[in-house]
């Protein structure tokens, strides 16, 4: 009786030993594939997205790699990338020719200004001559 008891304890100390075994190895590989397929790629995009925004580098490209959905993501972001540098740069070019239209029209804008302003001077002298001279013939 004693010899069975013992033996029975024996057998689920080795099948609780190797339980725990197995659901360490278990973890070890699930806690590597995470790593691998997960943790890895996400923290390499990571990475890429802030040597992008130090660099303030529009035009960079990620390197997807694979079909799962990380990949997916830089494909995307890429996209993204590519639209906001064209964004920029169509902004850039436009900001240039409103630089360069608001220069002409402030040149554009004293021509003129100053030929008015001019115009009321000489008109204010002309008057100041007329009245002059009207003062002048009629003392004579």
């Amino acid at each position: 009786n004693r010899f069975v008891y013992n033996q029975g304890l024996g057998l689920t100390q080795n099948l609780m030993i190797s339980l725990l075994i197995i659901i360490i190895v278990f973890v070890v590989l699930i806690l590597f594939i995470i790593d691998r397929f997960v943790t890895s790629p996400l923290t390499n995009l990571t990475n890429s997205i802030d040597d992008i925004n130090a660099s303030r580098d529009l035009s960079k490209k990620f390197h997807a790699k694979g079909n799962d959905e990380i990949a997916f993501l830089e494909n995307k972001i890429d996209t993204m990338l590519s639209s906001l540098h064209k964004a920029w740069t169509l902004k850039e070019v436009t900001e240039l020719s409103l630089k360069k239209k608001v220069d002409e029209l402030e040149r554009f804008k004293k021509i003129t200004v100053d030929r008015e302003i001019h115009m009321i001077e000489l008109k204010k002298q002309l008057d100041e001559l007329k009245s002059d001279a009207g003062g002048k013939a009629d003392d004579h």
